[in-house]
């Protein structure tokens, strides 16, 4: 229907919704100019960056942090064999984890996003929380490994969320993604145990987990990765820019799901020293 068919007052009320709906221009061109000067900005430290230009085979920059923690916390060593990236896209973490020392390593990389192929390691699309995803998962460690573990030796996540530049939502998504690496965990990474045959102790397995400051990492920290974890170390890698939030939690030799439940965020005032003779 052209405009000429309407009424004349109706034909004003629609052009008078119409004009609403759109931003008034000076907003558009302020939005243009934020993202403007937003890609810019981010080409710049590109090509200022001296990791992005030596990254060679690495798919991200990010492999360098890995090699840090690795090297500092001495977690690629050759008796780490069976070892889960969560988050793994583009893959960076997945390719040095397969450099590790001793060779034979299994990387089983899980992300929600498709991956290209990376030679020797086995990807899986899917959520990771997801039990499917999760049998397909322990089937890989199964038939890639040694036809008897389930569990790996290493569960490690770069996982970042997208950032919306509103800090509390951030921080809120940021504390999403560290909740969910813990909780798979439980299924996930093997608990210590004595060796059957010679009865020596062997720890259990090693997580590596991204997080954003936020306020409950350190209460976090306290009542469920110390609990849960013989060593806990948290670390900012010289390849993390200085500029950025982030932090790494290491924590090594995995004692099982003590707490026997999911992780909620601990009550501010709740008295946790009252739990800790059930340790």
């Amino acid at each position: 229907m052209t405009s000429s068919l309407l009424p004349q007052p109706l034909l004003s009320l629609c052009l008078r919704s119409s004009s609403s709906l759109r931003p008034p221009l000076l907003l558009l061109h302020h939005r243009r100019t934020i993202k403007t000067k937003s890609s810019a900005a981010w080409l710049v430290r590109q090509q200022t960056d001296h990791l992005v230009a030596s990254r060679g085979a690495f798919r991200a920059r990010s492999a360098f942090k890995l090699l840090e923690l690795s090297k500092h916390y001495k977690i690629l060593k050759p008796s780490c064999k069976l070892i889960i990236d969560l988050g793994a896209a583009p893959g960076s973490w997945s390719q040095v984890a397969l450099q590790g020392k001793g060779g034979g390593k299994v990387v089983v990389a899980v992300d929600l996003l498709p991956m290209a192929p990376i030679p020797g390691v086995h990807i899986i699309q899917g959520d990771f929380l997801d039990q499917i995803t999760q049998a397909k998962i322990k089937q890989k460690l199964l038939l890639a490994g040694d036809g008897l573990r389930l569990k790996a030796d290493l569960v490690m996540s770069d996982m970042g969320s997208n950032m919306s530049g509103l800090a509390s939502m951030d921080q809120e998504a940021s504390w999403k993604l560290t909740k969910m690496v813990f909780e798979f965990c439980k299924v996930g990474l093997r608990v210590g145990h004595f060796h059957g045959q010679d009865g020596i102790w062997r720890s259990g397995g090693t997580m590596i987990m991204k997080h954003f400051a936020c306020p409950e990492i350190a209460e976090f920290r306290r009542t469920h990765l110390q609990r849960c974890f013989e060593e806990v170390y948290y670390d900012k890698p010289e390849a993390c820019r200085k500029e950025s939030a982030e932090g790494y939690f290491v924590c090594k030799g995995y004692k099982g799901d003590i707490l026997q439940k999911a992780i909620e965020p601990p009550a501010p005032k709740e008295k946790w020293a009252e739990e800790e003779g059930d340790l």
